[in-house]
């Protein structure tokens, strides 16, 4: 499992949602508040599965 869902690719080009955007900008967040990659995972986890648990 990733930290942010597989990209979307139409015809050659990447393709990215708001969603996307989003999760990256969390990932950026909790990196510049020097998280370590084995914390941001974790807690990516979690988020995504609230995410889920939501919908």
């Amino acid at each position: 499992m990733g930290l942010c869902q597989e990209v979307k690719k139409v015809m050659g080009s990447w393709q990215y949602d708001e969603t996307d955007f989003e999760r990256l900008s969390l990932i950026m967040m909790l990196h510049d508040l020097d998280f370590t990659v084995e914390e941001i995972k974790k807690y990516m986890k979690l988020f995504l599965k609230k995410m889920k648990e939501n919908v």
